[in-house]
């Protein structure tokens, strides 16, 4: 059976570092990205050419916590898990602005790492918390 599960939170300046290692380490050039918006509690989903995945996050009633439940199938694997052949969704609890890692072995031994980051947003499209008060939120 395949290695797979979260391998990490991280605050906005702890995954620069990270990509930044990675890069240098990999000699990538590049990390392909893709974005998205969801609303609270309702499915959002992604597929091009490269990736497929879909989210359903739901904001937490502190307004700084976001509970993601999300989908990453491989290929020819269907996007929730009533379908055939899908998977259970990972899920996670993170703060607004952070970063979340996932990473699964793949069958030709190699790793797929897929980096999720959840910023709260308004109905305009800006940030609801500011960038200095997220991850420390008042009590």
């Amino acid at each position: 059976m395949a290695k797979r599960g979260i391998v990490g939170v991280f605050t906005d300046p702890q995954f620069q570092i990270t990509i930044r290692a990675a890069l240098k380490e990999l000699a990538l050039k590049e990390i392909p990205a893709s974005s998205i918006m969801a609303r609270s509690g309702e499915h959002a989903l992604v597929q091009d050419a490269a990736k497929r995945w879909g989210i359903v996050p739901v904001i937490g009633a502190d307004g700084y916590t976001i509970d993601l439940e999300y989908y990453l199938p491989s290929p020819g694997e269907a996007f929730f898990p009533d379908g055939p052949g899908s998977r259970d969704p990972e899920r996670v609890t993170i703060w607004d602005g952070q970063t979340e890692a996932w990473a699964e072995e793949k069958k030709d031994r190699s790793w797929r790492i897929v980096f999720i980051k959840a910023i709260l947003m308004d109905p305009a499209g800006m940030q609801v918390n500011d960038e200095g008060k997220r991850n420390a939120p008042e009590k």
